[in-house]
């Protein structure tokens, strides 16, 4: 499973999850994103969140590829 893949998947009920506006704001981009499996059959997946070329936080989130959710 790649973040290309989760992005394609949720787009339907998260379209703005992904969105460039939003990933700029955040200071990121797909390619900074890594996606692990749990045990749970779920991926986790995490970035780091950028301001003013700083890291100051981290996006880290779980996606069920059964139901397509994020959470």
């Amino acid at each position: 499973m790649t973040i290309y893949e989760i992005k394609r998947r949720t787009m339907a009920e998260l379209p703005h999850y992904f969105d460039r506006g939003t990933m700029r704001y955040f200071g990121q981009t797909l390619k900074d994103f890594r996606v692990y499996q749990v045990g749970n059959g779920c991926y986790a997946f995490r970035a780091p969140i950028r301001k003013e070329g700083r890291v100051v936080g981290e996006t880290v989130k779980t996606f069920d590829p059964t139901t397509d959710e994020i959470f």
